[in-house]
C-alpha cells in the first residue's frame, strides 16, 4: 500500500475501527502482491475504496469532540500538509481540541516538503538527547528480537544478546581516532555474514528455541536467504537493528565535516563511547589483568602499534573468562604483534575467534591449529598465503602426528586469498568445520580429497576458482550440508547430481559456461535454488524438493530444453510475467512421487512441446499478466498445454471411484441372467464403455481441467484467454464462468457437479467466436446457460456446434432468443426438471421475431416435465432448414412443437417420442403455415408403449 493508505490504516487501528471487511481485503490485497512478485504493485481498488470513502467519516467523528496526540515515526516520504485533515478525516490540530500532531522524518528533505508554515520544526538534538534515544532503541529492539525468534517471554536475554552484538560490531568498524587507510582492508569492508559468524562464534546467537516456524514469512520478507538457525537470528538481529538506525551495514565512518547522526553506531564511533582506544602497553597490561575479552588491533606500517576493546562498563558486570576474541585485521607484517604471534596465541586458550584478515602472512601458524576452543578463523585477504597446512615446514616429517590432530574449528574464512593447494589429509583434522567458505580464490585449482570427510559442514562456498572437478561422491558425503554456492568456477565441467540428500536447503550456481545436466532430485528440504548465466545447460531436474518460488532465470536459460519439477508441492510461485523463452520439455506436478522406483517410467511418459503443469493451488498464475498471455497468442512460447487444478487426493478418489464404479457394473452386467451371460464375463476383463449420446468434449492443444479446488480459483483470467478447452468438474465457488474470464480462445467447454453457479454465461462477446462444443451435467443452482447482464447485452455464438445439458434441476432457460446460433448441430437437454423454455425473451414488451437456427440436425428433449414451448413467442417461426430430427421423452407439457419456415425445408423433421404425447400435441394447420406437415412421426411399436409416463432414468438408446 502506498503511504498515505498506510496511515488511514495506522489511525484506524489505533482507534478501533478496523472490522472483518479490512481484514478481508487486507489478505486478498497481500495475496495479489505476493502471488503476482509484485506486479500489481500493491494497489487495490476495493481496499482504496474501503480506506479513503468509509474511514475518514468514522474517523472524524470519533475524533470531533476529543483531545488527541498523533505521533508518526519513520516517515519516509513527503506528504502533503494537509493529507491529515482532507484524505483522513482527522479534525484540524493545533485547533480548538488542543490536540497535537508529532511526526518524525527520516530526513530534512521529506521533513521540508511535508511541514506546513506554521510547523514547529526539532532538527537536532542534544548528545545527552540522543544517548536515551540509543538506550530506549535497544530496548526496543530487544523485544522485537524476542517476539522474531518465538521467545516474547525471555526478553531479558536477547536485550543481553542485542547489547553484546552491537557493541561487537562496533569493535569491528572503523573509529574516530582510527589512522585513515585507503587500501580498502580496514573495518569498512565487514559484510554481514562476517559479523554474523563473528557472533556466532562468541556464542551471541544461542537461543534456547529454534525460531517458530510462524516468522519464517517475515524471515523470507527480509530476503533472507541462510535457512540454519544461527544465519535466522543473526539476520533478524540486523535488520532490527537497521529498522530502529542503531546499525546500517555496509558501514562508512563519519567525518569530521559530517554530524555522527546517521545510525547509534556512527555517533557512538565518532564520540568514542563505547570502543576505547589504548596504546599496545596499555592493552597488553589490561590483558594480562584478565579485564579484556575482545581486542582489535591496528599496526599499520611506520605508525606506533594501536589497540581498541569494548569497556566493560558498557557491558554487564560479569567478568570476561579470557580474551575470546584477537582481530588483527589489515596488520603490517612488521608489527610486534604479528611477529609475536605464534608465541601468543599458546597463552589465549579462551579465544574463540581469530582474524588475520588482510595480513601479508606467507603460511598459517603452526599454533593456531593448537588452539583448543578456536572456533572461527579467518584469513580473508591473506593475499600471500598459498598453501594450507596444518604444520609448520619443520614439522612436516611428523605426518602421522599432524593427521591425528583434531582441530576444534567451526568456520574456516579464505576469501580474496592466494590458496592455491591444500594439504591432502587437512580436512580430516577438522570433523566439526561447519562453514567453508573460498570466496574469489583465484588460484585454486582442485579441493583435496579430504574434504569428503567434512561430514559436519553446513555451508560451502567456492566461487572464482580454476576448479575443474570435484571429487568423486564429494556433495553425497557431506551429510549435514545446508548450502552450496558455486559462483564463477568458469572452468567448472563436472555434470552436478546431487540425489535424494537429506539436509541440503540452499544450492546456488552461477556463471558455469560448461555445464549441461543438474539434477537435484529428491533433496526434499532444497528451498531455494538460484541458477544463472549457465549458458550451456540443457537438462534440470529439481523433481521432489521444497522449493516455494523458481526465479525467472532458470526458464529463461537460453539451452534449457527439459525442466523437470515433479513432486514440488511447495511451490507457490512461478515467474510467468517475465518469461522469455521456455522449455521444450516441461513438467510440473505437484501429485508425481518426483522419484522413487516408477520415476524414470513418469519421466519416460512426458510429452515434448506440450507444458504439463498439475497443481492444487490456482493462484500460481497470478504473473500470468496480459503481457504473458500476448506473447502466448504470438507463439513466443507455451503454444500446447495441459494444466491441471485439483488437490493430489481428489486425483487419487477420483481414479478410484472410476475404478469402483467400473468393477461395480461389470459385476452386476454379469450376474444377470442372460442369454449374452459369456460375453458380459468375457469383456469383464477388457473395458466397459457406456454409449454417450453427445459428441465427446475435446481436450485441445490448450486445455485446463479444475477440479475440486478448496478455494475460489484465483488468478486465471489471462491464463484462461489463452485456454481453448476447459473442464470445471466437483466446483463450490463460481457462481458464473465468465467471471474468471473471458475466454477469448475458448472452443470447448465441460462443466460438472458446480454446485454454486447460477449462470454459465453472463457475457459471450469474445467467447462467442470460437465456442464450439458445450457439455453440462449436474449443476444444482443453474437458472440460465447464458443471461445477459444488461438488456442491450447481445451475444452471438457464431461457432457453437454441440450443446448439451443435463441433470439441472433449477434451470429455467437456455439462451435470450436474440443470441445467434447459426452453427447450432445438436442440442441436448436432458433430466432438468424445471425448465419452461429454450429460447427465451428478455422483457415481454420485445416483439416476435423469426428465429434462425440453419444449422440445427438434431435435437433431444428428456424428462423436461415444465417444458411448454421451445420459445417464449409461440407465434413466431422457426428457421432451420437441416434439421432432421427431434427425440421427446418425458415432456408432457409440450404441447406444441414451433412453427418452421416452409422456403427452406425440403423434408420433415423426424419426431420420435411417446405415442400418447404425439396424439395430444396440437397443431394450427392452415393454408399458410401446414404445421403438422413439418414434422414426420417416428413412434415406438405399440408394445412398447405401456407404461409411457415411467420416469426414464438413463439415456435414450
Amino acid at each position: 500500500m502506498r503511504l498515505e493508505a498506510q496511515l488511514v490504516a495506522a489511525v484506524a487501528q489505533e482507534l478501533g475501527l478496523l472490522d472483518q471487511e479490512y481484514h478481508r481485503l487486507k489478505q486478498s490485497m497481500e495475496e495479489k502482491h505476493y502471488f503476482s512478485w509484485g506486479d500489481q504493485n500493491g494497489y487495490d481498488e476495493d481496499m482504496y475504496r474501503y480506506l479513503f470513502r468509509k474511514m475518514p467519516p468514522r474517523i472524524n467523528a470519533t475524533l470531533s469532540s476529543k483531545r488527541y496526540l498523533l505521533v508518526v515515526e519513520n516517515l519516509y516520504e513527503p506528504i502533503k500538509p494537509g493529507t491529515f485533515t482532507n484524505e483522513f478525516g482527522l479534525p484540524p490540530a493545533p485547533g480548538w481540541s488542543e490536540s497535537e500532531w508529532v511526526v518524525s522524518a527520516t530526513s530534512r528533505e521529506v521533513c521540508s516538503k511535508s511541514k506546513s508554515e506554521d510547523d514547529r520544526v526539532y532538527e537536532s538534538f542534544s548528545d545527552d538527547d540522543i544517548m536515551v534515544l540509543i538506550i530506549s532503541a535497544l530496548h526496543q529492539s530487544a523485544k522485537d528480537i524476542s517476539k522474531a525468534v518465538g521467545q516474547e517471554d525471555d526478553v531479558e536475554h536477547w536485550h543481553r544478546v542485542a547489547l553484546r552484538c552491537f557493541h561487537y560490531a562496533l569493535l569491528l568498524f572503523p573509529q574516530r581516532h582510527e589512522p585513515p587507510n585507503a587500501d580498502k582492508n580496514n573495518g569498512v569492508n565487514v559484510t554481514k555474514e562476517e559479523l554474523i559468524r563473528h557472533w556466532a562464534a562468541q556464542g551471541f546467537l544461542t537461543a534456547s528455541n529454534s525460531p517458530r516456524a510462524a516468522q519464517e514469512n517475515m524471515i523470507h520478507n527480509m530476503g533472507i536467504t541462510h535457512h540454519d538457525d544461527v544465519y535466522q537470528v543473526g539476520n533478524i538481529i540486523l535488520q532490527t537493528f537497521q529498522d530502529y538506525s542503531l546499525l546500517k551495514l555496509p558501514f562508512s565512518p563519519t567525518t569530521e565535516t559530517d554530524e555522527p547522526t546517521e545510525t547509534a553506531a556512527h555517533f557512538l564511533a565518532y564520540h568514542c563511547l563505547i570502543v576505547e582506544h589504548h596504546t599496545q602497553d596499555r592493552i597488553f597490561h589490561e590483558w594480562l589483568r584478565n579485564k579484556i575479552g575482545w581486542i582489535k588491533l591496528d599496526c599499520k606500517q611506520g605508525m606506533e602499534d594501536r589497540g581498541w576493546h569494548v569497556s566493560r562498563n558498557w557491558l554487564s558486570k560479569e567478568e570476561p573468562n579470557g580474551l575470546t576474541s584477537l582481530i588483527l585485521r589489515g596488520c603490517s607484517n612488521k608489527s610486534n604483534w604479528f611477529t609475536e604471534l605464534d608465541h601468543v596465541l599458546p597463552k589465549l586458550p579462551s579465544l574463540l575467534v581469530l582474524d588475520l584478515s588482510y595480513t601479508p602472512m606467507e603460511s598459517v601458524p603452526h599454533s593456531v591449529w593448537c588452539l583448543p576452543n578456536i572456533q572461527f578463523l579467518s584469513l580473508r585477504g591473506c593475499y600471500n598465503l598459498t598453501n594450507l597446512s596444518s604444520s609448520s615446514s619443520s614439522e612436516r616429517t611428523a605426518s602421522q602426528e599432524d593427521s591425528n590432530t583434531k582441530i576444534n574449528l567451526l568456520y574456516l574464512d579464505l576469501s580474496y586469498s592466494g590458496i592455491n593447494s591444500f594439504q591432502c589429509v587437512l580436512f580430516q583434522n577438522m570433523p566439526l568445520l561447519q562453514e567453508l567458505v573460498l570466496v574469489k580464490c583465484d588460484n585454486l585449482l582442485e579441493l583435496p580429497t579430504s574434504v569428503i570427510a567434512l561430514s559436519s559442514l553446513i555451508k560451502l562456498e567456492v566461487s572464482g576458482t580454476q576448479i575443474k572437478y570435484f571429487p568423486k561422491n564429494m556433495f553425497k558425503d557431506m551429510q549435514s550440508i545446508q548450502s552450496i554456492k558455486l559462483i564463477d568456477n568458469n572452468k567448472l565441467m563436472d555434470e552436478i547430481r546431487i540425489a535424494m540428500h537429506p539436509t541440503l536447503k540452499s544450492f546456488l550456481l552461477i556463471n558455469a559456461p560448461h555445464i549441461r545436466r543438474l539434477s537435484l532430485p529428491g533433496c526434499r528440504k532444497l528451498e531455494h535454488v538460484e541458477l544463472r548465466y549457465l549458458g550451456a545447460l540443457e537438462e534440470l531436474d529439481l523433481s521432489a524438493t521444497a522449493i516455494k518460488e523458481l526465479p525467472a532465470e532458470i526458464p529463461n536459460l537460453p539451452q534449457l530444453r527439459q525442466l523437470l519439477l515433479m513432486g514440488v508441492s511447495s511451490l507457490s510461485r512461478f515467474p510467468w510475467h517475465k518469461l522469455q523463452r521456455f522449455p521444450d520439455m516441461f513438467c510440473l506436478d505437484y501429485c508425481a512421487q518426483g522419484n522413487g522406483n516408477h520415476y524414470d517410467d513418469q519421466v519416460a511418459n512426458i510429452k515434448k512441446n506440450i507444458a504439463h503443469v498439475c497443481i492444487e493451488d490456482s493462484r500460481l498464475f497470478y504473473s500470468f499478466n496480459d503481457n504473458t498471455r500476448e506473447l502466448v497468442e504470438d507463439g513466443a512460447y507455451f503454444r500446447a498445454f495441459y494444466v491441471q487444478i485439483a488437490p493430489c487426493k481428489a486425483n487419487i478418489r477420483r481414479l478410484e471411484d472410476e475404478q469402483d464404479m467400473l468393477a461395480d457394473k461389470l459385476t452386476k452386467l454379469a450376474n444377470k441372467k442372460s442369454p449374452y451371460d459369456d460375453v458380459y464375463h468375457h469383456y469383464m476383463t477388457d473395458e466397459f464403455s457406456v454409449i454417450s449420446i453427445a459428441p465427446p468434449i475435446r481436450q485441445t492443444k490448450r486445455h485446463v481441467e479444475m477440479s475440486a479446488t478448496n478455494r475460489y480459483p484465483y488468478g486465471l483470467c489471462s491464463l484462461l484467454q489463452v485456454a481453448k478447452s476447459i473442464s470445471l468438474t466437483d466446483d463450490i465457488y463460481v457462481s458464473c464462468l465468465t467471471n474468471l474470464s473471458s475466454f477469448n480462445k475458448l472452443e470447448d467447454c465441460k462443466l460438472r457437479s458446480c454446485h454454486h453457479m447460477k449462470h454459465v454465461l453472463e457475457y459471450a462477446y469474445s467467447m462467442g467466436e470460437s465456442l464450439q462444443n458445450v457439455r453440462v451435467s449436474q449443476l444444482q443452482s443453474l437458472i440460465h446457460f447464458h443471461k445477459p447482464l444488461e438488456y442491450n447485452d447481445t451475444s452471438n455464438f457464431d461457432s457453437l456446434k454441440h450443446l448439451h445439458l443435463e441433470y439441472c434441476p433449477r434451470l429455467e432457460r437456455i439462451v435470450p432468443r436474440e443470441s445467434a446460433l447459426p452453427s447450432l448441430t445438436t442440442l441436448d437437454i436432458l433430466f432438468c426438471c424445471n425448465i419452461k423454455t429454450i429460447f427465451y425473451q428478455k422483457h415481454p414488451c420485445e416483439q416476435p421475431i423469426n428465429y434462425q437456427l440453419p444449422s440445427l440436425q438434431r435435437m433431444r428433449l428428456q424428462e423436461l416435465p415444465l417444458l411448454q414451448h421451445l420459445r417464449d413467442d409461440v407465434n413466431a417461426a422457426i428457421s432451420a432448414p437441416a434439421w432432421k430430427e427431434l427425440h421427446v421423452r418425458g415432456c408432457w407439457s409440450l404441447r406444441r412443437l414451433p412453427l418452421l419456415r416452409q422456403e427452406h425445408s425440403s423434408q420433415a423433421v423426424e419426431v420420435s417420442g411417446e405415442r400418447a404425447w404425439w396424439r395430444k400435441l396440437i397443431w394450427d394447420d392452415d393454408s399458410s403455415t401446414m404445421h403438422s406437415a413439418s414434422y414426420k412421426s417416428k413412434l415406438p411399436l405399440p408394445f412398447a408403449s405401456f407404461n409411457e409416463r415411467a420416469t426414464v432414468m438413463s439415456y435414450l438408446r
